[in-house]
């Protein structure tokens, strides 16, 4: 489709148009499909409770797990709260110094920096 060999500043004015209609088209794809995810909640909604009402696994090959409401979301752990739960854990289990073994654990976690 284009010549990447060239050095004209015109075709390389054409790229940059090109690009910037690319991702403005995307940009409006985006919001389309957000309008259009927005417009499935209702319906979803509606044929799963039908499907659950009436005890359908499927229905039209649309299944329950498909439009069933998604599970609630476990709530995360501050680090303090996992920090203390691993103390907690190490002492249970039987380490010597719980503090020292978690300060080299906490060193097993980070990466590596790339070469």
């Amino acid at each position: 489709m284009f010549n990447l060999k060239s050095n004209n500043k015109i075709e390389m004015s054409v790229y940059a148009d090109e690009i910037l209609n690319i991702e403005n088209e995307m940009k409006r794809l985006r919001k389309h499909l957000k309008d259009l995810k927005k417009l499935k909640i209702a319906p979803t909604k509606a044929l799963y409770q039908y499907m659950k009402n009436h005890n359908l696994r499927v229905y039209k090959s649309i299944k329950i797990e498909k439009v069933a409401p998604p599970p609630p979301k476990l709530q995360k752990k501050t680090p303090s709260q996992k920090k203390d739960d691993a103390l907690k854990f190490f002492r249970n289990s039987g380490v010597g110094d719980p503090e020292v073994f978690y300060q080299q654990y906490l060193l097993t976690q980070k990466a590596e920096p790339p070469e």
